[in-house]
């Protein structure tokens, strides 16, 4: 399964740019390359304490533009 990685502000819950594969294949490859998350749910870990934060995820957050996802 693809884990996608999507970058958003923690203040807004806003993405601030597209959703990509991460090259995981798992959640629990992501934590264990990155060590724990700042919070977890069973479908997605997030990184960042600040306002730009990052979320890895079974789904698509935000698609570009051109509707590509990359």
């Amino acid at each position: 399964m693809t884990i996608y990685c999507t970058p958003f502000r923690g203040s807004d819950k806003q993405t601030t740019g597209p959703s990509t594969d991460s090259g995981f294949e798992t959640l629990d490859q992501v934590v264990e390359a990155m060590g724990p998350p700042a919070v977890a749910y069973r479908a997605m870990v997030i990184y960042g304490e600040g306002d730009d934060r990052v979320v890895f995820s079974r789904v698509l957050f935000c698609i570009d533009g051109a509707g590509t996802n990359a």
